[in-house]
């Protein structure tokens, strides 16, 4: 009498177990016809969180190997963000701000520490690098930004590797170098305010071992935003450009020459203000 309820709960539990597995094919089938996930478009693409090397170490590095808080951009990155000048950098850095002082002279703020002065040729606590060339002094990136292969905003102390003025922090902005392939492209941009901003660019491989590359960027803004009714001046209006040649070579497979040269104008004066041996 006492077997018997326990032959029929071992009974029921098998009855239970193969009902259970015959359902396993079907569950299968459902997931595997579960509709695929919508294509990305290219501008989502671009913002994707994706492996960026980088040389905050002053070698090249992923930027998931680097201990150090930073954060970097691509070319695309920084195309889809309209990143145009390091001012720009403040809307996409957390932490990073720039103003002007009454005179002009921008003033960069990383993490709460700047240096607010009047002076030109006063030197930043935020150091600024182009292809390892250091800009002492902000007023010298007054120029347009274009033909950027990444920037990287380095966060803290960076005096180990990089020198003085580098208190609260860095920019490195890394220009796209010459390569082997010959390509071109052209780009416009027309807005209010009599804005319009004209970039291109141009790469030529000269032979095996030598190629060149030409960038060049306009920015324009006639009309002005504001205008003074006492003194007729218009505030706000832009005339900024910037050039670049490039030369690489590698006169032997274990040498690599680059060679770049690098000027700007920007009203009122139009004198040079990004110059680069």
């Amino acid at each position: 009498m006492t077997q018997t309820p326990r032959i029929r709960r071992y009974a029921m539990l098998g009855a239970s177990l193969f009902a259970l597995a015959s359902q396993m094919p079907a569950m299968a089938q459902e997931t595997d016809a579960a509709p695929a996930a919508p294509a990305e478009t290219p501008a989502d693409s671009s913002l994707k969180l994706g492996s960026i090397v980088v040389t905050a170490q002053r070698r090249e590095e992923s930027i998931n190997d680097v201990p150090m808080s930073i954060q970097a951009f691509g070319e695309d990155t920084l195309d889809a963000l309209r990143v145009d000048s390091v001012d720009d950098l403040q809307n996409v850095v957390p932490s990073f701000s720039v103003s002007q002082s009454y005179q002009g002279v921008p003033t960069y703020t990383l993490r709460g520490i700047g240096f607010n002065t009047i002076n030109v040729s006063a030197t930043s606590t935020v150091g600024t690098y182009v292809d390892e060339v250091a800009y002492p002094y902000p007023f010298m990136n007054s120029g347009p930004v274009f033909d950027i292969q990444r920037v990287e905003v380095l966060k803290g102390p960076q005096g180990t590797l990089f020198g003085r003025n580098t208190t609260a922090g860095l920019i490195n902005m890394v220009t796209n170098k010459p390569s082997d392939q010959f390509e071109g492209s052209v780009s416009a941009d027309v807005g209010n305010y009599d804005t319009w901003n004209i970039e291109g660019m141009l790469n030529v491989p000269l032979s095996e071992r030598a190629q060149a590359r030409f960038a060049i960027r306009s920015e324009n803004s006639d009309e002005g935003w504001q205008k003074s009714i006492t003194r007729g001046e218009d505030r706000g209006t832009k005339d900024k450009l910037g050039f670049r040649a490039a030369l690489a070579l590698q006169p032997t497979d274990s040498l690599d020459i680059d060679v770049s040269i690098m000027a700007g104008a920007t009203s009122p004066t139009r004198s040079v203000v990004r110059p680069s041996p």
